[in-house]
């Protein structure tokens, strides 16, 4: 990925800092409002601002990640802006690979392309590049999405991509989770809502899964992502029965060594992710008799460690007998 100077642009970047800040780290983890970190571990988009308000604007940031061996990555970033007052709104969308062209052309093409909108981009908005990325502004300098992109070809000096929302509105009010995962003021909003449904806290995760894969209003990219939502929200009964199936099944995308061990023989771990809720989603859930739905499930976990953080999914493997020599990876020593 080479840098070249960006051109100087005729509004310069304000240099207060934001009052109210959210981010990503890694890409795989979103630091809120409250700089709260939740993890975003799946191959999906989400809402990291639905509508959120920020002086004259009400924002909508949509990020989409993918899977790229060993781990995920921001690859799409949807953005959306409305003038509350006079309804003007714009949409646009910008990728990975589109940041870089940016970077390489010294800031002579579009950052984002315009997907639709009644204002023009260049009336609106800015593009430019700092430290860590380059981003789109408003020209009244109300509010800055920066996108800093990740080079394949030099992952020791561009290891992750990653966004970044900042508005320097100090009485904007801010939309709480679940509406968006970028949340309010409330510290423990995603704590207290996983308590609520019976797990752990070190079980957020599988709350933030509830809570985007059941959400029909979101437009995934991967097709793969929305037929999730279509098992969980069709074939799933009632929540509980979502819940419990994300239980038993999240580690497929949550766990690092789970998930790079389905991806040995899967290229996407939504592949196995999908099986698994399918037969959880199915009847009574993780029926023993479902035989073919448990063998796809034991075809994608076979000769991986235990799944078992949240649920118990090695063991309805195992006990369904559905997959021959099914084995599962423990820790052991050798003893002399």
């Amino acid at each position: 990925m080479k840098f070249f100077a960006v051109l100087v642009l005729a509004c310069v970047v304000a240099a207060t800092v934001a009052v109210k800040t959210c981010y990503t780290n890694r890409g795989e983890s979103v630091i809120q409002f409250n700089n709260r970190n939740q993890d975003v571990f799946f191959p999906c988009k989400y809402w990291a601002l639905r509508r959120q308000q920020c002086g004259k604007y009400l924002i909508t940031l949509s990020p989409g990640n993918r899977w790229i061996y060993p781990k995920y990555q921001l690859d799409t970033l949807w953005l959306g802006v409305e003038n509350k007052d006079s309804g003007d709104f714009w949409e646009g969308r910008t990728t990975n690979k589109i940041a870089v062209k940016f970077f390489n052309s010294a800031g002579l093409k579009d950052l984002f392309n315009k997907k639709d909108g009644t204002v023009a981009t260049s009336d609106e908005f800015v593009f430019g590049r700092k430290k860590d990325g380059v981003y789109i502004m408003d020209k009244a300098q109300t509010f800055r999405v920066t996108f800093t992109p990740w080079d394949p070809s030099n992952r020791g000096q561009y290891p992750n991509s990653d966004w970044k929302f900042e508005c320097f509105d100090r009485d904007a009010v801010l939309n709480e989770y679940p509406a968006q995962l970028c949340g309010g003021s409330g510290y423990k909003v995603v704590t207290n809502r996983t308590k609520s449904l019976g797990l752990a806290d070190r079980f957020r995760m599988n709350i933030i899964y509830l809570d985007t894969l059941t959400n029909p209003e979101i437009v995934h990219t991967n097709p793969k992502c929305s037929n999730a939502t279509d098992i969980l929200l069709n074939t799933c009964q009632n929540e509980a029965q979502r819940l419990h199936a994300i239980n038993n099944c999240k580690d497929i995308l949550h766990s690092q060594k789970h998930t790079e061990c389905v991806t040995n023989y899967n290229c996407d771990p939504m592949d196995v992710f999908n099986a698994c809720i399918m037969w959880g989603c199915s009847g009574a859930g993780f029926d023993p008799e479902e035989k073919e739905m448990c063998h796809e499930v034991g075809e994608g976990i076979d000769f991986c460690p235990e799944f078992g953080s949240s649920g118990n999914l090695t063991a309805r493997v195992e006990d369904a007998n559905c997959y021959k020599d099914f084995l599962t990876i423990t820790d052991f020593q050798f003893q002399l």
